[in-house]
């Protein structure tokens, strides 16, 4: 029975394989132990306590162990082994690298089985002796030695590179180099793609092997709040003892901060990525044919095929959802709003405040013109900017909206001016007029000073519109001279006359 338990027990966790297998692996690897330095100074340096703890206190031992420990002594000579590799000529033996792969994963199975098994048993432990347990492990780390470990390490690497400020780049440059002479990228390559398939579908299997057990998919998902909100609650810790500083005193950090920062290397970053950017431009045009260059082509290849797999009705209704989940959080903010006048205040102002940013940024530019450029390259370049615009892809784009538009009329024709009616007729027509009235004032009596200089040459423009051309205006433009000229002088129209 006994024998069936720990035949049982090496199966589920231990040993795998042949034990021949692993017997002669490990006198292989015992061997070559026993021809390096190091394991023979540390056996010959065992060997006499070893040897005193066989003796004991028999003195007929004790006389023969000296013999014994003279013997060792002289037999583990670590002189012996000097300028030999036995550790290395075994590895690269076929045979027991082999035996060692195989015997690899037993040694693993073994110790997470009995780290397995240690951990059941603790699981059953009184909760008093958990706590002992754990409070043990998390206290038995003494990192006291681990901070003075690394506080000695920093001030030895200080002092490497106060003398050598690029120590580690010389001595490493060999091993990188070997490194990446070694490997194989191709191969790597290769790899991943053939691969790439298993992959997914690895990933398929855990996923279809975890929903077998819905409850456990629901604790798993359960955890995502938990782990946010931990994150949150970390950051507010973090960002807490900041606002506890005073302000000219954390502002004194930030700005210590920033002047650590070296503006040419983020300069010459852009540079980098500006170059990257037009060399693929380049790239492409000298790719591709005559006035089709290869970017563009494949970006709408992708977004095709992209398009094609997107289901587009079910995208229009997630982006729908995320609109009435828009207007329902702007609703709860105007609600939130109502409780706190101070808030709405604030918010109202940041309207004025996001125009007042606009024209200010405006103005910096003008400013910035006017002095980077003079008249004539400000003149020059806004014609080669003006230049840039297709007039006629623009206006065939208003033609085209121009169509939509006749089409929608066409085809309903009265969802535009019904709208528009249902608009006006929902205003109130006392607050409509009065706006329009003290809004017509004052924009007349704020642009009556500069009215004698923009207004003649606005008049004599439209006059000119009116006027009759070359070829005289067509019988639409004079029924529409005459309606306007009879509306101002209070007449009726000539038109519904004549009809």
């Amino acid at each position: 029975m006994n024998s069936m338990v720990r035949g049982s027990e090496m199966s589920g966790g231990g040993f795998q394989g042949d034990s021949s297998v692993n017997r002669e692996m490990m006198e292989s690897l015992t061997r070559a132990l026993l021809q390096t330095r190091g394991f023979r100074e540390a056996l010959a340096a065992a060997a006499p306590e070893l040897v005193n703890a066989w003796a004991g206190r028999n003195p007929l031992k004790r006389v023969m162990g000296a013999s014994v420990k003279r013997s060792i002594r002289k037999s583990f000579d670590p002189d012996d082994s000097e300028g030999t590799d036995p550790l290395g000529r075994l590895c690269e033996n076929p045979e027991f690298a082999e035996k060692a792969g195989c015997g690899l994963p037993g040694i693993a199975n073994a110790f997470l089985s009995a780290l397995s098994r240690v951990m059941e048993t603790l699981a059953g432990a009184a909760p008093d002796k958990q706590r002992e347990i754990v409070n043990s492990l998390a206290g038995g780390v003494d990192l006291g030695n681990l901070g003075a470990m690394i506080t000695s390490l920093a001030k030895i690497l200080s002092a490497v590179h106060r003398e050598e400020p690029e120590f580690f780049t010389r001595t490493l440059r060999p091993a990188v180099r070997s490194l990446i002479e070694s490997t194989d990228f191709g191969e790597i390559k290769e790899s991943f793609d053939l691969a790439a398939e298993d992959l997914a579908a690895f990933a398929g299997m855990v996923n279809e092997e975890l929903w077998e057990y819905p409850a456990k998919v629901v604790c798993l998902l359960s955890l995502l709040p938990n782990i946010i909100n931990a994150g949150l609650r970390s950051v507010v810790q973090t960002t807490r003892p900041l606002n506890a500083l005073a302000p000219d005193l954390l502002t004194d950090v930030v700005m210590s901060l920033l002047r650590e920062l070296r503006g040419e290397n983020i300069g010459a970053l852009v540079n980098e990525l500006s170059e990257l950017v037009r060399k693929i431009g380049t790239g492409s045009v000298l790719l591709g044919e005559q006035g089709r260059p290869v970017f563009p082509e494949e970006m709408a290849r992708l977004s095709k095929e992209v398009l094609a797999a997107v289901d587009v009705k079910l995208l229009l209704k997630a982006r729908s959802y995320l609109g009435e989940v828009r207007e329902m959080a702007m609703i709860n903010f105007i609600r939130l709003m109502e409780q706190s006048p101070e808030l709405a205040r604030e918010f109202f102002h940041s309207h004025f405040q996001a125009v007042v940013t606009f024209v200010r940024n405006w103005s910096h530019r003008a400013d910035a013109f006017e002095s980077l450029f003079s008249t004539e390259d400000v003149a020059r370049e806004f014609a080669r900017g003006m230049g840039e615009i297709d007039a006629q892809e623009l206006a065939a784009t208003v033609n085209r909206m121009c169509a939509i538009f006749n089409d929608v009329r066409k085809i309903t024709p009265g969802i535009i001016k019904n709208t528009l009616s249902q608009v006006f007729a929902s205003l109130d027509e006392y607050e409509a007029a009065e706006t329009a009235r003290w809004l017509t004032e004052d924009v007349v009596e704020s642009f009556k000073p500069i009215a004698p200089e923009v207004l003649p040459p606005v008049i004599r423009g439209l006059a000119d519109l009116l006027r009759p051309g070359k070829n005289g205006n067509s019988e639409e433009m004079r029924e529409a001279l005459a309606y306007f000229r009879d509306a101002v002088r209070g007449e009726e129209n000539v038109t519904e006359a004549a009809g």
